[in-house]
């Protein structure tokens, strides 16, 4: 006896909505993205996931350096104003450190958000623009246990 099998297969491709920034904010879907959230999402592709999570810890270490730079320099400026010195350290020493900091931290910040911003985009380009069928394909012929017919949209 010859069996008559059907077999469906459904290439569904995943319909993924791109990474927006509007208005400083990073928006996928109307939806507000944390930092966080954005990782997850890029995970799936890993050069775009790696240009992420470099620029966000870029960004952290900018941050950090920057603080102690102000700190340094108020520090630095409070000695110079009220005449605090002392024979270990000279308060121009202070504001020079913060100067340098500030400013390392500041271009650190500034490549980070370059890099995180080049993540997105790099996600963004290897997105599928949702469901491409590709057309329907019909397939008749021998299977394992008779006649075959496969269907594929």
């Amino acid at each position: 006896m010859v069996g008559l099998t059907l077999l469906f297969c459904h290439a569904s491709a995943q319909n993924q909505e791109p990474i927006i920034l509007i208005d400083g904010v990073y928006y996928q879907s109307d939806v507000p993205l944390r930092v966080s959230t954005i990782r997850k999402i890029v995970a799936v592709y890993p050069p775009a996931y790696q240009e992420v999570k470099s620029g966000r810890s870029r960004i952290t270490w900018g941050y950090i350096l920057s603080t102690c730079g102000g700190i340094s320099l108020g520090g630095g400026i409070s000695s110079l104003v009220f005449g605090e010195t002392s024979e270990t350290l000279d308060p121009l020493t202070g504001i020079g450190m913060g100067i340098v900091m500030g400013v390392g931290g500041g271009l650190l910040v500034r490549s980070g958000a370059r890099r995180f911003v080049n993540g997105i985009e790099i996600y963004n380009s290897h997105l599928t623009s949702g469901y491409d069928p590709g057309g329907v394909t019909v397939n008749f012929g021998l299977a394992d246990h008779g006649i075959g017919l496969a269907v594929t949209f």
